[in-house]
């Protein structure tokens, strides 16, 4: 498993007490999220057909490798995380992830963590009311998708970092 995004000691920063069990899930759902390690890291792709090509995992920090079918080195240009290069069906080896993590993506973290920690149990198990005495208490219409998936206030923090690309093909002239 990749490492935290956030650390105990990190969301204590932030006023959160949380476990690192509630940050690793609170990573798992990030990294699900964005499709990405977000942490450092390095990936190996093959780089199918002419390019240039957009490198999956981001920020990109750096190509280490570029090479052939046969495995000879292949000369390239990187801008941000497109990569520029002569040939077809290559294989590039990249470092990227964030270090440090911002610390917006820090809070977030430690904030869907604390949230994880507080989820009432009844919410947890799909109840969308209950009645305890003359008490009722109902939870909103996100509030069951907040305890499996990330709240619409989370997933929009997460795409300043992370934007969301098209998934159509765009021409540009």
């Amino acid at each position: 498993m990749p490492d935290l995004i956030c650390t105990v000691e990190q969301a204590a920063g932030f006023d959160y007490v949380v476990t690192a069990g509630k940050l690793a899930r609170a990573s798992s759902r990030i990294r699900t999220y964005t499709r990405q390690q977000v942490t450092v890291g390095t990936s190996t792709a093959l780089l199918p057909g002419p390019g240039p090509w957009l490198l999956p995992q981001r920020p990109v920090r750096a190509v280490t490798a570029l090479v052939d079918g046969d495995g000879q080195p292949v000369g390239y240009r990187l801008d941000g995380q497109v990569l520029h290069a002569a040939g077809e069906d290559l294989t590039v080896t990249w470092d990227h992830g964030f270090n440090p993590v911002p610390d917006g993506l820090l809070e977030v973290c430690a904030q869907i963590a604390d949230r994880l920690s507080t989820v009432p149990k009844a919410l947890a198990e799909g109840v969308q009311q209950e009645t305890v005495g003359g008490i009722t208490r109902g939870f909103g219409s996100w509030a069951a998708g907040g305890v499996a998936e990330l709240t619409p206030a989370e997933r929009l923090v997460i795409d300043r970092f992370f934007p969301r690309r098209p998934r159509t093909t765009q021409l540009v002239p």
